[in-house]
């Protein structure tokens, strides 16, 4: 009887069935290449932006789109496959399938909690997901773009494929930790405490941990965004 560690849900022949072999293990060769990538890339764009008139949003868009390809070009060199990320082909749509019963279940939580403390404190806490909204249409359809879909793409590789893989080897704890400090510390841009980077960053850990699949962290993480950007057209006050 295969114990529950053992297995992962899959999606064969249009059914989800739960197989063996789901451990998450990154080698060490590919996370400091992983992290030689990120840190080269994010250097040039700050020259490249200081040195050239560009949209940082576009900037942003094509070196997320390029670490990621590089990544993973690399990663299937030195593996073969995409296994160890947790992004086969057949892991797709389950993980897709997971990451929306993830973002259902957290949204209805947060929202829960929210309109709570706005029907009983008067304290708004919308106002803290909220995301500034360009301008024009074409800055909000390329806001939109990299910040809900290219962004988490790129951040779910590096963080919880590559990084919370890398240091799972020590355990769970040791791997939500060190994946969710890192991307606290890349995201935090204010002086206030980081609430939502850091209940995001542990979701995300969490969901990847349960399901073994790259999907299902990428899912909540898209559907979150979009969310907050949604919600930056609401006339939210208060």
């Amino acid at each position: 009887m295969p114990q529950l560690d053992d297995l992962r849900p899959c999606c064969e022949n249009g059914k989800f069935e739960m197989v063996k072999n789901s451990n998450i293990s990154i080698k060490g060769s590919l996370f400091f290449f992983t992290v030689m990538v990120v840190c080269s890339f994010e250097i040039a764009a700050g020259l490249a932006y200081q040195a050239i008139n560009i949209s940082p949003v576009f900037l942003t868009g094509i070196v997320r789109l390029t670490e990621t390809f590089v990544i993973l070009y690399y990663t299937f060199r030195i593996d073969g496959h995409f296994r160890s990320l947790g992004c086969e082909k057949k892991q797709i749509l389950p993980g897709i399938y997971y990451g929306c019963l993830w973002s259902l279940c957290f949204g209805v939580i947060v929202f829960t909690i929210f309109f709570s403390w706005h029907l009983i404190l008067n304290i708004n806490l919308f106002r803290l997901i909220r995301m500034p909204v360009p301008d024009t249409i074409i800055a909000q359809i390329m806001y939109f773009c990299v910040g809900c879909i290219i962004g988490p793409l790129t951040e779910e590789l590096v963080f919880r494929g590559v990084v919370y893989g890398f240091f799972r080897q020590w355990g769970i704890a040791m791997a939500c930790f060190w994946s969710t400090i890192i991307f606290v510390l890349l995201h935090n841009n204010a002086p206030a405490l980081p609430i939502t980077q850091i209940i995001g960053g542990l979701v995300f850990a969490f969901s990847y941990e349960y399901s073994k699949m790259l999907a299902t962290p990428l899912t909540i993480h898209v559907l979150g965004n979009s969310c907050m950007a949604f919600l930056s057209y609401l006339p939210i006050t208060g």
